[in-house]
């Protein structure tokens, strides 16, 4: 008996459920290039630490058949940091203390406020406010010894 259009058998879903569970995990073989760039971004980090340039690096990625714009490439390493939560500090940016250390200002008349210091730690490094492990891996993946 044949069943309406639309319609499965028992028999069938057992059968597609055995075949499903059989399969093993499919080998990727083709990256689009914001994956490609997720896969070498250690290597493309690494190689920016070894002062080659964003252009340098599109251009041997080019040679290689991945072809991608310098300023892509930029933006794909920005939108990493972004997700993963790391926040890169510009040349001559000043460095802003988290709301709960900021100075609190006394209740004085608006005419000559008085601000009153909260305690703050200073800066000594730019990984202040990585823990411990965090830390060490930024170290590690730098080619930094680690002082500790």
């Amino acid at each position: 008996m044949k069943l309406p259009k639309n319609r499965t058998s028992a028999d069938t879903l057992k059968e597609a459920r055995a075949n499903l569970n059989t399969l093993t995990r499919k080998i990727k073989t083709e990256y689009s290039s914001r994956e490609a760039v997720a896969e070498l971004e250690t290597d493309i980090r690494a190689a920016m630490a070894l002062d080659h340039t964003l252009i340098d690096i599109a251009e041997m990625l080019k040679e290689l058949g991945l072809e991608i714009k310098p300023d892509t490439l930029g933006k794909l390493l920005h939108e990493f940091d972004a997700k993963s939560g790391i926040q890169k500090r510009r040349k001559n940016s000043r460095v802003v203390a988290p709301v709960s250390d900021r100075p609190v200002l006394a209740s004085r008349p608006a005419a000559s406020p008085v601000v009153a210091s909260a305690p703050q730690a200073p800066v000594t490094s730019r990984t202040d406010g990585l823990d411990a492990e965090a830390h060490d891996k930024l170290l590690e993946d730098l080619d930094i010894p680690n002082p500790a």
